[in-house]
């Protein structure tokens, strides 16, 4: 039975991660291209629909997507969105190890490129990620399934949504460092926008995340994340 409704679900938020990109956001650093909409449901899909149902929706949302919109990036650009997803995912089904694994890989490519170290301070967002994962990572869980309090589940919601944000920003670093061969100026000079986007794409999830949460839980509705309270072993891993 939760397969059954698991599916259409996947296709539901995979046709509005698609539908996001063609709502822009900002424009990004350089003129070559626009954050759209999509870093805002890509967050909310992984954490309703968990790491893998919603990574594998972002991913089918992200090919869609980019077909509609190519993207600058290139062909791994379709993977943007999963990334977001998985990691906000991974945080919420207490995987918070993987998911301090997944964005520490991720930072280590960025210092491994040869513009890593003379814009270094671009990384300073992913490993304020990776703080707030090792610190709360076991408690953020617990937020979503067991505090009645709604500005703990907003708080809970803005930094998880954030740390998938900056999973899928430091991938697109990485593409941009490596296709676009953009200087190290360009991602320094990035670094005020990025603090304002950043935290504007997570409280967004949240306000729009927690909203939907409350209406689920009112209507009763099956989706993978009202299940995590009957999973101990995913609440206290």
């Amino acid at each position: 039975m939760k397969r059954t409704v698991d599916i259409p679900l996947a296709g539901v938020f995979g046709a509005l991660v698609a539908f996001s990109y063609l709502i822009p956001i900002s424009v990004v650093v350089g003129g070559v291209g626009i954050f759209s909409l999509s870093w805002v449901v890509q967050t909310i899909t992984g954490i309703l629909l968990g790491p893998y149902l919603g990574g594998g929706a972002a991913f089918a949302g992200g090919i869609v997507g980019n077909l509609i919109k190519p993207s600058s990036l290139g062909p791994l650009a379709v993977f943007l969105p999963a990334f977001a997803a998985v990691e906000a995912g991974l945080i919420v089904w207490s995987r918070w190890q993987v998911a301090t694994l997944l964005l520490g890989i991720l930072i280590t490519g960025w210092f491994v490129l040869p513009i890593g170290l003379p814009a270094w301070p671009a990384a300073l967002f992913h490993v304020l990620g990776v703080s707030i994962i090792i610190v709360l990572g076991r408690r953020l869980p617990r937020i979503f399934v067991e505090s009645v309090n709604r500005r703990h589940v907003f708080l809970g919601w803005m930094l998880t949504a954030y740390c998938g944000d900056i999973a899928r920003h430091m991938f697109g670093n990485i593409l941009a460092a490596a296709i676009l061969s953009f200087p190290a100026a360009t991602f320094l000079a990035a670094i005020p926008q990025a603090v304002v986007e950043q935290t504007v794409f997570a409280i967004a999830s949240a306000v729009i995340g927690v909203s939907a949460l409350y209406a689920i839980r009112s209507a009763k509705l099956d989706v993978p994340l009202s299940r995590l309270g009957k999973r101990e072993d995913l609440v206290d891993g």
